[in-house]
């Protein structure tokens, strides 16, 4: 039995020298002779770089000319497709810019209500992959310069800018140049509601002329305006009963003495005006208009109307 005994630690001690010398050496066969398959692990890397966004397809107003709104602001679009091949959620923010071609510095022109407008954060929509559409949305005031044939700028357009910045502040930009847009020449007055002569005695003239109609120019452009007006009645504007006829009314640009200034007529009249073309908003550009009316000697009493036409023309 002992001999058994010392027999199995001799095959043990045997055994374990074998495998000591199998794992130490890595012995690329395995205990009973089949090919031993080793293996290690390869760690990969990969770092994704940024890419700058792009934009395209610039359109300004559609593609249609500005009509402008006297004495008021109208609304104006340009949009275009903001891309990132890092995928559109990578796009940050979106500026726009609309100016007139001629303006100083151009995409970095100085904000102006007459030629320079900003969108400071205009807005995406329809995103998908790498791709948003931006839609940069102004307010145009009536002032705006003209650049329709035969303004002071007729030989500019308007031009639409948007610029694209990401998460690691790259950034492109692109403007409309496949467009040539005009700002459209809008001529345009507004004139004081009323001109109101008071209480006069038959035979009595309002001399010098002192009635003041104020007549300030509402859209973008300089201008003169044609005048015309009706007789006043007591039934106005039918005027079938006790009436004063047009011509007893002057004007003039200044305070002159009544036999001085023009005599009014149902027939248009050119003023010329020495205002210019507005460049703020409410407008700054305004042309005193002096009223005077010489009542007949006879006339009947009563309240009488009528009515005085201004009608702006291009100066």
């Amino acid at each position: 039995m002992s001999e058994s005994f010392e027999y199995l630690k001799i095959c043990a001690v045997g055994l374990v020298v074998v495998l000591g010398f199998y794992f130490l050496f890595e012995i690329p066969v395995d205990f009973f002779g089949v090919p031993k398959v080793m293996a290690d692990i390869a760690t990969t890397t990969l770092t994704v770089g940024n890419a700058s966004p792009t934009v395209s397809n610039v359109k300004l107003n559609a593609g249609a000319n500005i009509d402008l709104i006297e004495n008021s602001a109208t609304s104006v679009s340009a949009t275009g497709t903001v891309s990132d091949s890092n995928g559109y959620p990578d796009i940050t923010s979106v500026t726009g810019r609309i100016f007139r071609s001629g303006v100083t510095s151009t995409a970095a022109c100085t904000l102006d209500d007459n030629n320079c407008y900003e969108d400071a954060s205009c807005a995406t929509s329809s995103c998908s992959g790498n791709d948003c559409i931006a839609t940069c949305d102004f307010s145009v005031w009536f002032i705006a310069e003209p650049t329709d044939t035969g303004s002071p700028w007729a030989a500019q357009h308007w031009v639409a800018w948007i610029k694209a910045i990401d998460s690691q502040s790259a950034s492109s930009s692109a403007t409309n140049t496949a467009q040539t847009i005009e700002m459209k020449t809008l001529t345009a007055l507004d004139v004081t509601a009323s001109i109101a002569y008071g209480t006069l005695a038959p035979g009595q003239t309002i001399d010098p002329l002192n009635k003041l109609a104020i007549a300030t120019t509402t859209g973008n452009e300089a201008i003169d305006a044609n005048i015309s007006g009706a007789n006043m009645c007591t039934d106005y504007p039918g005027c079938t009963g006790a009436t004063i006829a047009i011509g007893k009314q002057h004007y003039a640009t200044s305070s002159v003495a009544y036999a001085s200034g023009y005599v009014a007529s149902s027939t248009a009249q050119l003023l010329e005006f020495t205002t210019g073309k507005p460049t703020a908003h409410p407008s700054n550009q305004a042309q005193n208009t002096y009223w005077g009316i010489a009542v007949p000697g006879g006339q009947s009493t009563g309240s009488y109307t009528g009515q005085n036409t201004y009608t702006a023309l291009s100066d």
